[in-house]
């Protein structure tokens, strides 16, 4: 496959003779040499951040660009003013909000003075604001719908997937017996054109037009979902930028159409045509490089790029040997920006997303929470003072293990194993344990991120021999826990038992051994000591007792 000078960008189709402004508040990051700095430029030319960023920042959207350091996100204002963040993932700002990743792992929004104003608990993923709406991904059932700027539920999650909201509407699928079903909704959520699998694709809403694809044929409908035209002929449409578009024919060649589906230039050119005040980029073989023309397929500037952005200033960014130059509708260089002596200009990500969804940035893209609950693991399981799930005052009661687990199990099987609801009655009268896995033959679900096992151990036979309750002269010995880690915990284990280790040293702990998967720890008066150690997704929490007495 021959590579392509240029990436285009699409926007929508200006002929005048004067030159329009677009995408303000965009900067694209820029170096002057392969070992050198990072700075910004605009599509005017002009250097917005000097070059003093050590890693490679983001598309500026908003006035505002970022990049990670450390783990966490630094972002960059207009003024050069970077602003620190604990955020481990952003989104670009839109419409002056921008979707990141807490330190916690759940998601938030900020707005441009960084502070957070949503925080999203019970989300799996959400993506950007797009006219006023963001779309979610619930964490309880999987599906998505739409939220407003007060974290408020406009559309109910009822959907497979959808996309950002688009010209009043939302591309919005489900899928029913394992094929998709494509369909539209307005910003109520009303269902504007039905689910159906007439279409094996659909694209959003661009300039009025969306295109699908049917069995053989690429098409075009209109806002009243009206199939405006169609052929078996075209490879690709591309999103409407106006009143033209670029295809693709079978034969791989480019040409332009209008909303009709008439050409405008037939399909001959070597990379698609997008015009920006009245230019299109060009493809010249016989050179291998890039020029501009016009929509009569007049050459205004000869090919002499072998890269290059359109015309979406006064001038356009090309690369003419090593260095980026930034010339006038003439073809002759803007001084002040060539003189920046730019060697890499990072557009492509810009480039591609302009030309394929007629939008700075990608409206689709989501960040997902990494959240797992440690706190409420943790606080139910273990007691920094007393142990794992261990109360001196209340074990020797019959209850306690009814309450401990009854939660965790569903009441048919919870009934059939605990006779009376007595769990303690299901033991053999010389068991020394109360092993969760060994009464339920399973590891328990403490939620969706934590499975767990859980044994106590005795001195003595846990029952009575006068009665189905606890011997009220016993002694616990130990306690252990066994953490299965999933979804969000899966890899995580070496933080969570640095989380437990942690919590216990800030209370009667002092820590005698570590190691990365391997930590022991003791109370201050060595009755007691936890060992925790790590196998992969798989945590054993033991507590062992030297010697015992009831507390006060």
């Amino acid at each position: 496959m021959r590579k392509i000078f240029f990436i285009i960008i699409s926007s929508f189709l200006l002929l005048s003779c004067g030159n329009t402004e677009y995408f303000e508040g965009i900067a694209i990051p820029a170096r002057q040499s392969s070992r050198g700095d990072y700075g910004l430029v605009n599509l005017k030319g002009e250097l917005v951040v000097d070059f003093f960023i050590d890693q490679k920042p983001s598309l500026m959207v908003d006035g505002v660009a970022h990049y990670k350091k450390n783990g966490e996100i630094i972002f960059i204002n207009t003024e050069g003013k970077e602003i620190k963040t604990k955020f481990t993932e952003t989104l670009h700002f839109n419409e002056e909000k921008a979707l990141v990743r807490r330190e916690d792992g759940k998601l938030a929004f900020i707005d441009k003075s960084f502070n957070e104003f949503i925080r999203l608990d019970d989300v799996e993923s959400a993506g950007n604001f797009s006219e006023g709406l963001f779309k979610f991904k619930d964490e309880a059932t999987g599906l998505w719908g739409f939220k407003d700027s007060n974290g408020s539920t406009v559309i109910k999650p009822n959907y497979n997937g959808v996309s950002a909201f688009s010209e009043g509407l939302a591309l919005v699928h489900q899928i029913i017996d394992k094929e998709k079903q494509y369909g539209f909704v307005d910003q109520t959520g009303k269902i504007v054109f039905p689910l159906s699998l007439k279409y094996q694709s659909i694209g959003s809403f661009k300039n009025g037009y969306a295109i699908f694809e049917r069995n053989d044929f690429k098409g075009v409908l209109n806002k009243n979902f009206e199939e405006v035209f169609k052929s078996d002929e075209w490879r690709e449409i591309y999103p409407f930028s106006e009143s033209y578009t670029t295809v693709e024919g079978n034969d791989r060649e480019f040409g332009l159409i209008d909303t009709e589906g008439k050409y405008v230039i037939k399909t001959r050119e070597k990379i698609p045509l997008r015009f920006y005040n009245g230019l299109s980029l060009f493809y010249n073989v016989s050179n291998r490089r890039g020029g501009f023309m016009d929509i009569e397929r007049k050459v205004e500037i000869r090919p002499e790029f072998i890269e290059g952005l359109p015309f979406l200033s006064n001038g356009a960014w090309v690369k003419d040997g090593s260095q980026w130059a930034y010339i006038d509708k003439d073809g002759d260089d803007v001084k002040s920006a060539t003189n920046l002596k730019i060697r890499n200009l990072f557009h492509e990500g810009f480039s591609e997303s302009l030309f394929t969804r007629n939008s700075a940035i990608n409206l689709d893209e989501t960040i997902s929470s990494t959240f797992y609950d440690f706190e409420s693991m943790f606080d139910y399981f273990i007691d920094p003072d007393s142990g794992i799930m261990f109360d001196f005052n209340n074990t020797l009661k019959q209850e306690y293990f009814d309450e401990l687990y009854k939660k965790f199990v569903d009441q048919d099987t919870y009934k059939s194993i605990a006779l009376d609801e007595n769990l303690i009655s299901a033991l053999p009268a010389w068991e020394k344990r109360m092993d969760s896995y060994r009464l339920f033959e399973s590891n328990l679900n403490f939620d969706k991120n934590f499975q767990f096992r859980l044994r106590h151990t005795f001195k003595n036979p846990i029952k009575s021999k006068k009665s189905q309750e606890l011997s009220d002269s016993n002694e616990l010995r130990s306690v252990r826990l066994n953490l299965s880690l999933k979804n969000k915990a899966i890899n995580k284990g070496s933080e969570i038992i640095d989380r437990i280790s942690e919590a216990l040293q800030k209370n009667n702990f002092d820590l005698i051994k570590n190691s990365r998967n391997y930590k022991t720890l003791a109370n201050k008066d060595k009755t007691k000591t936890f060992k925790i150690s790590r196998n992969g997704n798989y945590l054993t929490i033991e507590l062992n007792l030297v010697s015992h007495a009831k507390e006060n």
